[in-house]
C-alpha cells in the first residue's frame, strides 16, 4: 500500500524550492517566509501577528492538497471554497501575479522521492487574478472541485476552464513593484479579522496559506 503524502510535507518541500526561485529574481534576494505561532494559528494572537509583520512586499501562495483518487485516475482533484476565494480575490484584483493557488501533483512518497529536489516540475500554479469572476458554488458547502490534468483545469459547480502554469513559466511576470505592499497586506488581514461573517471560519487563514516577504531593508 502506498503511503500518502501529507499536506504539511508538500508545503515544507515545495516552499523551499519556491523561495529559491523567487530569490533569483531582481531585487528579491532578501525573501523569506512568514509563519504563525500556535496561538496565532488558533487566532488568539492575530493582532500581534499583524503588528510584527516586517516591512517589504508580499506574495501569497494558497496551497491545496490533492484528493486521494483511484490509482488509475490520471487527474488530480483539489478543492476551492467560496469564503477563502472571496478574500484572496480582493488582493488579487489590485495586485495581479501576487496571489496564487498551488496544486502539487503528488499523492505518495514514491513520486515525491523520485522528483526531489525538482518538485516544482509537477507543481502547478493558478493566478487568482485569472478567476476573479468565479461564480459562487452551487452546493451548500460553498466548495468547488478543481479537476486538473497537466497544465489545464476545470473548476466545477459551475464548470469553468482555466490555465495552470509552472512557476518558472510565469517567472518573467513576477516583479517586486507589482507585489503586495506592506500596508496593503496589513490592511487586508485587519479587514478579514473584523469581518463578522468570518467568525468561526478563520481556520482557512492558517490552513495552507503561506506568505512570503521580500524585504526592502526598512525597519
Amino acid at each position: 500500500m502506498k503511503k500518502i503524502v501529507t499536506e504539511k510535507t508538500l508545503e515544507l518541500n515545495i516552499c523551499a524550492e519556491i523561495i529559491s526561485l523567487i530569490r533569483s529574481l531582481q531585487n528579491c534576494n532578501k525573501s523569506f517566509w512568514i509563519g504563525m505561532t500556535q496561538s496565532q494559528e488558533a487566532f488568539t494572537g492575530m493582532d500581534e501577528y499583524i503588528e510584527n509583520m516586517p516591512h517589504g512586499y508580499y506574495l501569497i501562495f494558497q496551497f491545496k492538497s490533492p484528493w486521494i483518487n483511484p490509482r488509475n485516475n490520471l487527474r488530480f482533484n483539489f478543492t476551492i471554497n467560496d469564503r477563502q476565494h472571496f478574500h484572496l480575490s480582493i488582493l488579487a484584483r489590485s495586485f495581479p501575479h501576487s496571489c496564487f493557488y498551488v496544486f502539487p501533483y503528488y499523492k505518495d512518497y514514491g513520486k515525491l522521492a523520485q522528483n526531489s529536489p525538482g518538485l516544482l516540475n509537477d507543481t502547478w500554479f493558478l493566478d487568482i487574478n485569472s478567476i476573479l469572476n468565479l461564480p459562487r458554488s452551487l452546493n451548500r458547502a460553498g466548495t468547488h472541485k478543481v479537476e486538473c490534468l497537466n497544465g489545464s483545469a476545470i473548476i466545477h459547480s459551475p464548470s469553468i476552464k482555466c490555465k495552470l502554469s509552472k512557476l518558472k513559466e510565469i517567472k518573467g511576470q513576477l516583479e517586486i513593484e507589482k507585489f503586495i505592499p506592506y500596508e496593503k497586506m496589513c490592511d487586508w488581514f485587519r479587514k478579514v479579522l473584523t469581518d463578522k461573517t468570518e467568525i468561526n471560519h478563520y481556520h482557512w487563514l492558517a490552513g495552507g496559506l503561506r506568505l512570503m516577504c521580500i524585504s526592502t531593508n526598512s525597519t
